[in-house]
């Protein structure tokens, strides 16, 4: 990671706050947006019940619960890589970055499971590092 590139990160891995902000200025008290990974997050959670769970199903699968689980651990990483950019720990960030990136990538491979050539090409893993 630059060494000027450390403030950068609290942005992108924003939580969102409703009340503070804009959405669009950040002025004003509307509210401030996620970042487009916390709000991945969102979407990750909602296409795993889709693809891992049937209306049939009677409550909901284990699997989808285990889905629910690795995005909920993705998403707590990212306030780790948040908190470690915060303090300018290098290691702390990557460390968890490589904890995060391997619960996003057990999550597609379980949502990959669900995808046959009729639905569409799988997810890729998630690579690289910080």
């Amino acid at each position: 990671m630059q060494e000027g590139a450390w403030a950068d990160i609290g942005p992108l891995l924003e939580k969102g706050v409703k009340g503070k902000g804009n959405s669009k200025t950040g002025e004003g008290g509307t509210g401030v947006l996620p970042g487009e990974l916390r709000s991945a997050c969102r979407a990750m959670g909602l296409f795993g019940n889709t693809v891992l769970q049937s209306e049939n199903d009677s409550g909901t699968t284990s699997v989808n619960l285990l889905a629910r689980h690795l995005v909920n651990e993705f998403y707590f990483a990212m306030d780790d890589v948040a908190d470690a950019a915060a303090a300018g720990d290098k290691n702390a960030a990557k460390a968890a970055w490589t904890k995060g990136q391997g619960y996003a990538n057990a999550y597609l491979d379980i949502v990959n499971r669900a995808i046959n050539a009729k639905v569409g090409d799988k997810f890729g893993q998630i690579e690289g590092s910080i």
